[in-house]
């Protein structure tokens, strides 16, 4: 006896101490029924899935979409807004470009040597930008 209920080994006893008196016991005989039920979802429905919009993946923008929601996000890392603000600009110059764009050196030095971003921070801070692009071609 614990906290007033009666702790049973078995589903089908607990329904007993566990239901209100007048309502039906839908665990079903099922371990996994029983803990939706008692977390309050319904056995008996399905979940659906959240509705995820496609990302255009031959684009660098959509691409580095792709990486943050399917990388960055579910690591969980503490530098999470970084990382945001460096592949904001990413986008910002590479977006428009296809992604196959990136294989071309041209296409990176002139963004270290011709883009506004370069004049206006130091070179470490560029050059962690474009560690968060290569981490994000390295895994896409």
């Amino acid at each position: 006896m614990f906290g007033g209920l009666f702790v049973e080994d078995t589903v089908e006893n607990s329904c007993r101490y566990l239901a209100k008196p007048a309502t039906p016991c839908i665990f079903a005989g099922s371990s996994a029924n029983a803990m939706k039920t008692l977390s309050g979802r319904d056995p008996r429905s399905t979940p659906e899935p959240p509705a995820q919009a496609e990302a255009d993946l031959q684009h660098v923008a959509g691409f580095l979409d792709a990486y943050f929601d399917r990388q960055v996000r579910p690591a969980a890392l503490r530098s999470i807004p970084s990382i945001r603000s460096r592949i904001g600009v990413l986008k910002e110059y590479f977006g428009g470009l296809p992604v196959k764009s990136l294989e071309r050196p041209d296409e990176i030095n002139r963004f270290k040597t011709d883009s506004e971003y370069a004049d206006e921070v130091e070179i470490a801070t560029l050059h962690k930008v474009l560690a968060t692009l290569r981490a994000a071609t390295l895994v896409g």
